[in-house]
């Protein structure tokens, strides 16, 4: 059974989402688009709902081969089911510069051979557009997408707006409508600023070099670096955190006054980052509180998962079992969830058996690993770790010796 896919509301959909890609590819607005809203420039807060409806319009010609009553219970089922609204609600940040129209973020432009009609005022901006699409392999006129465009100034800090975009052909009816609401947040696009006694001493500069962007890491202290999390902000606002820590990976901590830098794909636009949580050799830790708990959090669970590696190691140590046995125990281990309930956590932990289970087959190109030298590696692993003798706010250091892994009692064998 053959059922029509929508098309032409499809991409525009897929235009409208919060990607910094897509805004950052906008091109410039034709010269009958609206007029910018007299909007504060900065980031703003964009929530954005859509709700997408299709018809079928053969569905009496695609089941034509069944008897009436399945044919009528079959459309009724499909009828119910595309009558049915599903809104979707996303929320994200786009940052509309000064210099640009602030609605080339969120609107879409037809293309050239559309017919456009254009309202516009510093208060409220509309466009309608009429486009004929073609068919696969012919030049006739297979369906009419419509769309209308309407955005309201509330303040110079709010605004709401509606795109409804409709596809009518043979095979298909299809009502896209999405709402947007949006409200300023702060005259700058970059990660918010920390507070007092929060600043974090490593400074950040982005680079641009032919079309990859990179992130340049500086510490401002004497202290060698350990691990630091640090916030980008992409061309279109949109943010994402990124953590980076030596005592996990067996990478080298950034030296005092030393640097080290980040690099992105080619086409991922970075447009401003800022360092929001680090923590220096010494102990120290600095930044935003969330973040910093985060950054030792990953060290705790990658210490509790090697604590339960090594109870692993030590039976089969005890057992006489192969090494084999015991990759194939890590490869698949328990679902675990952390206390904190995040995530990011939760796959450090697992992560931790799936890595080891690699090291022990490959073993840097050498043999296997042996059991005895699997736990000498979960030993090194586990004393990195609580290299840094990091205190949370109450004062209570974060590794403390009840999460580090025991040594095998000695075999009775």
């Amino acid at each position: 059974m053959r059922i029509a896919r929508p098309r032409p509301i499809v991409n525009v959909i897929a235009a409208l989402s919060f990607s910094t890609a897509a805004i950052g590819a906008q091109s410039p607005a034709p010269p009958e688009s609206p007029q910018p809203l007299d909007l504060k420039p900065g980031l703003w807060e964009v929530v954005k709902v859509t709700t997408i409806l299709n018809h079928q319009m053969n569905l009496e010609q695609i089941f034509a081969q069944y008897t009436p009553s399945q044919r009528d219970k079959l459309i009724a089922d499909i009828r119910a089911k595309e009558d049915t609204p599903h809104p979707n609600t996303q929320k994200g940040n786009l940052c509309f510069p000064k210099q640009e129209p602030a609605m080339t973020a969120l609107i879409v432009y037809a293309a050239n051979d559309c017919s456009r009609t254009v309202t516009a005022s510093a208060q409220a901006s509309g466009m309608h557009v009429v486009c004929p699409t073609k068919a696969q392999n012919t030049a006739a006129s297979s369906a009419i997408v419509e769309q209308t465009s309407h955005f309201e100034l509330i303040d110079a800090e709010n605004f709401t707006g509606t795109i409804s975009a409709h596809e009518s052909s043979d095979a298909l009816k299809m009502n896209a409508d999405i709402r947007f609401t949006g409200h300023w947040l702060r005259d700058t696009c970059g990660p918010a600023p920390l507070p007092p006694g929060q600043a974090v001493p490593i400074s950040v500069s982005t680079a641009r070099i032919g079309n990859r962007y990179e992130i340049h890491i500086q510490n401002q202290t004497a202290q060698p670096v350990t691990a630091y999390a640090f916030q980008i902000s992409g061309l279109g606002g949109q943010g994402s955190t990124r953590f980076v820590d030596a005592r996990l990976d067996g990478a080298q901590p950034i030296k005092p006054h030393g640097g080290a830098a980040q690099y992105f794909p080619d086409g991922v636009p970075v447009a401003t980052g800022a360092v929001i949580a680090g923590v220096f050799a010494d102990g120290t830790a600095v930044g935003e509180p969330k973040t910093l708990a985060e950054l030792m959090g990953r060290r705790v669970s990658r210490l509790r998962a090697l604590k339960a590696i090594s109870t692993i190691l030590c039976e089969a140590e005890r057992k006489g079992q192969d090494p084999g046995s015991v990759v194939q125990r890590l490869q698949s281990p328990a679902p675990y969830t952390d206390p904190s309930d995040i995530a990011m956590l939760s796959n450090v932990y697992t992560g931790t058996f799936v890595n080891l289970a690699e090291r022990m087959k490959h073993n840097g190109g050498g043999p296997p690993m042996s059991i005895e030298q699997a736990m000498q590696n979960v030993t090194s692993q586990s004393a990195a770790l609580a290299l840094d003798p990091v205190r949370d706010p109450g004062g209570k250091l974060y590794i403390t010796p009840d999460l580090m892994p025991q040594a095998c009692a000695a075999s009775s064998r």
